[in-house]
């Protein structure tokens, strides 16, 4: 009996990987389709209605000023996000769809880059073997179905955009787009810098930390084209972040600090990964 089913398998061996791996690929595809019908995606919001706030010259800090949403309290976005969502701030809802999609095609980019890079390389091309078809497959459906992925979409968060920032700043070759892609990192999500710079800057790469550091600076200077009086939306801000760390919300330190500082992430295998890709 078992040498009969080991005997079909062996013959259609590639039917049946193929068809597995389509089948986990279309649930992939289903799962990621429900993204775009939940009506969640409160980062999202907070990025845009802080920007369309800031150029319109208000206070993106004081809760009459926003139009997206009722929020609770002010969502404590960095200035620096004007850089990037100004485009679409003014219709976020329009524009929703394109920055899921943008998410999706950033994690997929990041997951293959570094298959690529550590430890697929030996496995058949996905497009010539179903052998490498099945097992890319199993790997894009674990990765795109796991909570923290499926929770940074359906939030808009812009972890995935990160994500893709930091696999392109370690394994980029292009220097000045290292540079863009730390820098960018760094705007959209600062506490990286608790762990990332002291790291870069140990392996010695002084431009990358420089230069990233000054576009993190830059992108939260540019509102002063919307806003003049800069200094002040930069007060209101910290005003704003060291009053909700303080407090009893969400964004206090016990909440939801220690992941802000990425603290759960220095561990010693990161660091030693880190350390050999870099």
């Amino acid at each position: 009996m078992l040498s009969a089913s080991a005997g079909f398998f062996s013959k259609y061996r590639a039917i049946i990987q193929v068809t597995l791996g389509a089948a986990l690929l279309a649930v992939t595809l289903v799962r990621l389709g429900t993204v775009f019908h939940r009506d969640i995606f409160t980062d999202y919001l907070a990025y845009a209605d802080t920007t369309q706030s800031i150029m319109a010259g208000s206070n993106p800090y004081a809760l009459e000023n926003m139009r997206y949403r009722a929020w609770g309290e002010a969502p404590i976005v960095y200035p620096g996000y004007v850089f990037f969502f100004q485009s679409i701030a003014g219709n976020a809802q329009k524009f929703l769809p394109w920055y899921l999609l943008l998410s999706i095609i950033a994690s997929f980019a990041a997951l293959a880059w570094l298959l690529k890079k550590t430890g697929f390389k030996g496995e058949p091309s996905p497009l010539r073997n179903s052998r490498g078809f099945f097992i890319y497959s199993v790997i894009i459906f674990a990765f795109f179905n796991a909570s923290p992925v499926l929770k940074t979409l359906r939030l808009g968060q812009s972890t995935a955009i990160i994500a893709f920032c930091l696999v392109a700043m370690l394994l980029g070759r292009r220097q000045i787009a290292r540079y863009f892609f730390f820098g960018t990192a760094a705007v959209m999500k600062y506490s990286l810098l608790t762990v990332w710079a002291p790291l870069l800057f140990f392996k010695k790469y002084y431009r990358l930390c420089l230069f990233g550091f000054l576009f993190f600076i830059l992108a939260g200077l540019y509102p002063v084209f919307f806003y003049p009086n800069i200094v002040g939306l930069i007060k209101a801000y910290l005003q704003e972040l060291a009053s909700q760390i303080s407090g009893t919300g969400f964004n206090t330190y016990s909440v939801s600090g220690f992941d802000m500082l990425h603290l759960d992430f220095i561990k010693s295998s990161l660091v030693a990964t880190s350390l050999k890709v870099t």
